[in-house]
């Protein structure tokens, strides 16, 4: 998902919970991609189970890339890969 976000970056657990307090965020870890710092963590949704997700804040849009958790490696291979262009 990609949103509008007109808050400061970075995007972190207490601000993520202060706006969806049921929330699930578990081993959050904090990080970059593509240069812009970035929290992962384990989580759930009701369509798809456990879930491991990647936030972060870019020019004014709050990105959500989410995966099943079964998924996760591929997910962080990837993510590894984005360089700021």
């Amino acid at each position: 998902y990609i949103i509008p976000f007109d808050e400061p970056a970075p995007i972190s657990k207490a601000h993520i919970l202060k706006d969806l307090p049921d929330m699930i965020i578990e081993n959050e870890q904090n990080g970059t991609v593509g240069g812009y710092q970035a929290i992962a963590f384990s989580g759930a949704h009701d369509s798809l189970g456990e879930t491991y997700e990647i936030w972060f804040v870019r020019e004014g849009n709050l990105y959500q890339i989410i995966t099943k958790v079964e998924t996760a490696q591929f997910l962080i291979d990837i993510m590894k890969t984005w360089k700021e262009i």
